[in-house]
């Protein structure tokens, strides 16, 4: 089972007013059927629809952007619009889950009667689901839902005024930028993004990366989907799409507006930007440490609340705590420190004699900061006032003067440009297509662990079979080595008493080839001179002892009884100091 995350958009036409002048609406939340996302079983509403969009439940106007869900997860008191006021409950009319809203009173002049008939209801959610078949069709199929964040009041397709469209247009360009990065990624990996590079068909982003790769006419779709509508930061991008495009012979697929609209021109004032309009910019010191101080509390906030320190309740408390100490901080600033809502974020302080401060009259020509262009420090130290733009924005991305600047040693690295594009379409083969590829990508590191596995296990019993190899080998050069070494003994001559010795001497190092195996030809060499060693001894002994020396040619010319003794016994303890056993040495000395 898959876990998703669910947006799915409703009409309000069937809404009821109330009539009563409470700003109460009738609606219907969600439709059991296919949506967007997944297939909606009747049972799955029905059974936990209560529970996961109960009363108490927030709407919002507009779902939240990429960056507004990281920096304020709670929303913003400024779009919340209205309350559902009953669980829901399922209508067979509707075939879906309806319950009442209420609109707080000063969003009621917004969302009258006609106005809210021409937008609709998107829930926001969290759910499983797995793969199945349902009226026909194939796709994930909700099993049940796991958390319910909102339920938003938006535009729908081909309804709504034409300056909504734009705002949500603009406003989820973070996140359509992404998923067509994603696509791209899918599709080509690092490697092959250079050589298109290589090739012109692709363009460098401002860290000298790869970007925009346009290899077919599907890259080129995804490509115009992303640069979307901006502004003059976007006709480089466009310029190129274009170029690649009449490459690919697909002009036609250029919108019109590319071909005849003109670069966006820095609007002239007959007057310097006021404090209101630099501080909406963010172009000034003051604007720029609010956004900074409330980026690091948002930031760390929403860590502790996703590592589970923080419940849900204390994120939302310090959210509208950190909005009461960034009001009491703006207070004293515009109380004590007006001019920090006057300078620029990269400009210096004016000296004793104001030499620092930017001359009126060209105050007047420089246009206002864009928001948040570059990090806090002036890359180039260049100082000036309010109205000065970020020097690094004016770099031509072919001019050799400004590109050598930028390269030179010491330099600072440029920052990362956010690029904003239209919201790439992901259609239903797409989608199948990625997620069978991530499938694959699964199946084949599982096989690729199991593969491993097996190898290790196949070199430990390769190891075994050695060893076992060895053994066998070792002991069928003995069986073979005893076997040569009795034969020989068997015809040497030697008592039977003094075969084991041998036998022990012959075995105890045995010589082999190259393959393991005995070598018989020196073992027959080794025995040899074993069985001749032990007759050098015997004799030695034998002359010791006084065999073979003529008896009776002394005084007393008959030997006693005991003189045999005394001669078995020294020959007994001689044979068992050459290593025969006690009863071994007493049968060889009284059987010579």
């Amino acid at each position: 089972m898959d876990r998703l995350t669910l947006n799915e958009a409703f009409p309000t036409a069937t809404l009821t007013p109330k009539g009563d002048g409470s700003g109460r609406y009738r609606v219907l939340l969600i439709r059991e059927g296919w949506g967007s996302s997944c297939y909606y079983p009747r049972e799955v509403l029905e059974r936990e629809g209560a529970k996961i969009w109960p009363a108490g439940t927030q709407q919002y106007l507009d779902h939240p952007t990429l960056t507004e869900s990281v920096e304020r997860p709670e929303r913003s008191v400024k779009d919340w619009a209205s309350v559902i006021v009953t669980d829901p409950v399922w209508d067979e009319t509707e075939r879906g889950l309806v319950a009442e809203v209420e609109v707080f009173p000063q969003w009621q002049w917004l969302l009258n009667e006609a106005y809210v008939k021409r937008v609709g209801l998107s829930i926001r959610a969290s759910g499983i689901a797995e793969h199945g078949e349902a009226e026909g069709r194939e796709g994930p199929i909700l099993k049940s839902l796991t958390e319910g964040v909102s339920v938003d009041w938006v535009t729908r397709a081909g309804a709504g005024g034409k300056v909504l469209e734009l705002i949500e247009s603009a406003r989820g360009q973070a996140d359509e930028t992404q998923q067509a990065a994603r696509l791209w990624e899918a599709k080509y990996d690092a490697a092959q993004l250079k050589v298109l590079l290589a090739k012109g068909q692709a363009m460098k982003n401002a860290d000298g990366e790869p970007s925009y790769p346009i290899a077919d006419e599907q890259d080129l779709r995804t490509a115009i989907r992303a640069v979307g509508r901006g502004g003059a930061d976007h006709d480089k991008i466009r310029a190129y799409i274009v170029r690649r495009a009449k490459a690919l012979g697909k002009s036609d697929l250029i919108p019109a507006d590319w071909t005849s609209a003109k670069p966006a021109k820095a609007k002239e004032s007959a007057e310097p930007p006021s404090r209101e309009e630099l501080r909406e910019a963010g172009a000034t010191i003051g604007a720029r440490l609010e956004a900074r101080i409330h980026t690091a509390w948002t930031v760390t906030a929403d860590d502790m609340y996703c590592d589970g320190r923080l419940t849900r309740a204390e994120r939302i408390l310090l959210s509208s705590a950190f909005g009461d100490a960034l009001g009491t901080l703006v207070a004293r600033l515009e109380k004590e420190a007006p001019q920090l809502y006057q300078r620029g974020p990269w400009s210096y302080p004016p000296d004793e004699n104001g030499d620092e401060e930017m001359p009126m009259d060209e105050a007047k020509k420089k246009p206002p900061f864009p928001p948040f262009g570059k990090k806090d420090d002036d890359p180039e130290d260049t100082g000036g006032d309010a109205g000065k733009t970020d020097p690094s924005d004016d770099e031509g991305e072919d001019d050799p003067k400004a590109k050598k600047a930028k390269d030179a040693p010491g330099s600072k690295p440029a920052p990362k440009k956010i690029e904003e594009g239209a919201m790439p379409e992901i259609s239903d083969e797409q989608l199948k297509q990625l997620e069978e590829a991530s499938k694959a990508v699964t199946q084949l590191q599982e096989a690729t662990a199991k593969l491993k596995e097996q190898g290790e296990k196949i070199a430990t019993l390769e190891t075994r079979i050695a060893e076992a190899s060895k053994r066998d080998q070792a002991r069928d050069n003995t069986d073979r080595a005893r076997a040569l070494c009795e034969a020989a003994l068997a015809t040497s001559g030697l008592p039977t008493q003094a075969h084991p010795r041998v036998l022990r001497e012959a075995t105890a190092s045995l010589p082999t080839s190259d393959d393991g195996a005995l070598d018989e030809t020196k073992f027959g060499e080794a025995v040899k001179t074993s069985i001749q060693d032990m007759k050098t001894m015997l004799a030695e002994l034998d002359e010791a002892r006084g065999y073979g020396v003529p008896r009776g040619l002394t005084s007393d010319p008959t030997p006693t009884g005991d003189d045999d003794a005394d001669l078995d016994k020294a020959l007994a303890e001689s044979l068992e100091d050459i290593g025969m056993t006690a009863d071994e040495a007493k049968i060889a000395a009284t059987g010579r």
